[in-house]
Order: C-alpha cells, then sequence, then structure tokens
C-alpha cells in the first residue's frame, strides 16, 4: 500500500499488518497523488511543488519529473509504461516511464484544471475530469 499526505512524503505500507515500511522523502509540499505499476516494483507520486517523483519500491528516487506549472492532482501508470498526469495548469502529459521524457501535452477546456485521470491499459485513451465537474475523452495516436 502506498499513500501520501500533506506532509510531503510518500509512505510505503505492508499489506495486512499496516507496518511502515519506507518514508519516502523529496518533494517540496504536499503529495497529492499516488501510483503503483503493476508489477509493484515502481512508484510515482505527484506534488503541489508541480513535480511527478519515480520511485523503487526500496525507497530510492529514481527521477524528477518536471514540466507541469502547477500542482499535480492526478496520476495513473499505463500498463505499457506510461504515466499520465494531470494538473492545475489545465495539461494532461504523457510521460515514457523508461527514458523520463515528456511524450505528448494536452490542453484541457476546463478553466480550473484537472483533477482526476484514467488510462486505457495501452494509453490509447485517456479520460479526464476537471474541476469544474467536466469529463473528456482523449482518443490518443499510438
Amino acid at each position: 500500500i502506498v499513500s501520501g499526505g500533506q506532509d510531503n512524503d510518500v509512505r510505503i505500507w505492508k499489506w495486512r499488518t499496516w507496518e511502515l515500511k519506507h518514508v519516502l522523502k523529496g518533494h517540496e509540499e504536499e503529495v497529492r497523488t499516488v501510483a503503483i505499476s503493476n508489477d509493484g516494483k515502481t512508484i510515482v507520486s505527484g506534488s503541489g511543488d508541480r513535480t511527478i517523483k519515480i520511485w523503487d519500491t526500496a525507497g530510492n528516487l529514481q527521477s524528477t519529473l518536471r514540466g507541469h506549472e502547477e500542482k499535480v492532482d492526478s496520476l495513473v501508470l499505463s500498463n505499457d509504461g506510461y504515466i499520465v498526469s494531470g494538473s492545475r495548469d489545465r495539461t494532461i502529459k504523457i510521460w515514457d516511464l523508461q527514458t523520463k521524457t515528456l511524450e505528448q501535452s494536452l490542453k484541457s477546456e476546463d478553466s480550473e484544471g484537472i483533477n482526476a485521470i484514467a488510462s486505457s491499459a495501452d494509453k490509447s485513451i485517456v479520460v479526464s475530469g476537471g474541476r469544474e465537474k467536466t469529463l473528456a475523452i482523449w482518443h490518443l495516436k499510438r
């Protein structure tokens, strides 16, 4: 189990016992969203500091992604190695987990930003929820 909070930290917990395994420090503002890969080896976190951090499950920081201009409120890891993130800057960004590069950026019409993201397993469809109670379906080119 992975959690993030107002203390700027990400925490990894043991399933069933709720024993704290690791505290991951590195964000400068609150952790607003976390995700873990299907294989359980990679954790990603998004923060009010406008960054996305990539961690291994031993608690080691692997990389920091920068590109959002406002808080990162949502993110998801796709099965094929991409991070899809949503921000108050009204953008949805798609990052290659392997190369740590920005692959695509989409601009939402929601004037208050993105606070929910979902992705199909192959990243061909992304659904975003906006702070103005909007829902958008994005069909992405592969």
